[in-house]
């Protein structure tokens, strides 16, 4: 009787614990474990009106961010207006040693998803990212743009809170950095 009640206090702690660290982390997809890419960071700038500097301190809620990103942008941005945001407004970009998959929140329909790639939960996964610029103020404003080795431009992505794009991220973004 006594080994019952000592393991249902254990698991009783262990749910409180576990929905805090939900909650608390932002990580809704992978609460328990960062995500397999973040150990392939080569840099993370900020690029402030063409002022460049690295930033530490910012990774978890970058993959917080990405792991919101719920809807694709009906944006087109290729490496000149990339380059463009940088020197006009303020954006932090994450540098890859080597292309990753990052999975977002978006979920797929199962008729969809023999072309677009998901996990096993539905959820899609971004392939093969080179680099993600977070747009933190200019055109573009609350956008998550991914440049892909497949893709000649950059992806437009976003999270959407009561049908607009969220940028609360940003605050979150910069009181770290």
């Amino acid at each position: 009787m006594v080994n019952k009640k000592l393991l249902s206090g254990i698991l009783a702690i262990a749910v409180v614990v576990a929905v805090h660290h939900y909650f608390s982390t932002g990580c809704y997809l992978t609460p328990f474990s960062q995500p397999s890419w973040i150990s392939q960071i080569q840099d993370i700038s900020l690029y402030d009106h063409g002022k460049v500097s690295n930033v530490e301190g910012v990774a978890d809620e970058l993959v917080s961010v990405m792991q919101r990103l719920k809807i694709q942008a009906t944006c087109a941005v290729f490496e000149d207006d990339a380059e463009r945001l940088k020197q006009e407004g303020k954006v932090v970009e994450i540098t890859f040693r080597e292309p990753v998959n990052i999975t977002i929140s978006q979920w797929i329909e199962p008729d969809d998803r023999n072309h677009i790639p998901t996990n096993a939960s539905g959820y899609r996964i971004l392939t093969d990212v080179k680099k993600v610029l977070f747009v933190l103020e200019g055109d573009y404003k609350g956008h998550v743009l991914t440049k892909s080795t497949n893709v000649e431009g950059y992806g437009c992505w976003a999270i959407l809170k009561d049908d607009e794009i969220d940028k609360s991220w940003i605050d979150e973004v910069e009181n770290v950095g």
